[in-house]
């Protein structure tokens, strides 16, 4: 159990903003949002209240094999076989690497077996769905102009990439990450 309790503590997610939960840019005072589901760590730090979950991560294969294809979703699957454990030539962990991961009775459970690189890809669409989300209710015509082909990311928006969708440079956005080794 000693490996599950590391690798669970270094998939809770931060959200960083600027050094105050209210913001200038370009002369304007702008109220940052409190994250959805995090505590407050620091003035400008929140972290989850809990891991992230199996299903969490099942909405973001989703969206992933709905934006860029099975190919792509393939390669941001967990490693199901960290559940492999050998004693006395038994294996301990069979069970779970075959149901841990899409059964429903573990939807709430922290989603196990990603590496570095997939929880930084992780967190980046978390970042991108957040942000969208805000800019959506501040403007619901946002919705309609997204599709599978003009999809939304924080770079895409400020490169102006989005298909009738003016960025809003002075906009403050989400940056969800892990935290550092001082964190």
């Amino acid at each position: 159990m000693k490996n599950l309790i590391l690798i669970v503590l270094t998939f809770s997610i931060f959200y960083s903003c600027s050094s105050q939960l209210e913001v200038v840019v370009n002369g304007k005072i702008q109220q940052l949002p409190k994250p959805p589901n995090t505590v407050q760590v620091a003035n400008d730090l929140f972290m989850d209240e809990t891991e992230i979950s199996n299903i969490n991560y099942r909405e973001y294969l989703s969206w992933i094999d709905k934006i860029h294809g099975e190919a792509a979703q393939n390669q941001a699957l967990p490693d199901t076989t960290t559940w492999y454990i050998e004693r006395d030539e038994v294996q301990y962990g069979e069970p779970y690497v075959q149901t841990y991961f899409r059964h429903p009775a573990y939807n709430n459970y922290p989603v196990l077996g990603l590496s570095y690189e997939q929880v930084v890809q992780y967190s980046k669409w978390r970042s991108d769905r957040v942000f969208e989300q805000i800019l959506i209710l501040q403007d619901e015509t946002l919705l309609t102009k997204l599709s599978d082909e003009n999809y939304f990311s924080i770079e895409r928006y400020f490169k102006g990439e989005i298909e009738n969708v003016k960025p809003d440079v002075s906009i403050a956005y989400p940056n969800y990450r892990l935290p550092t080794k001082t964190e």
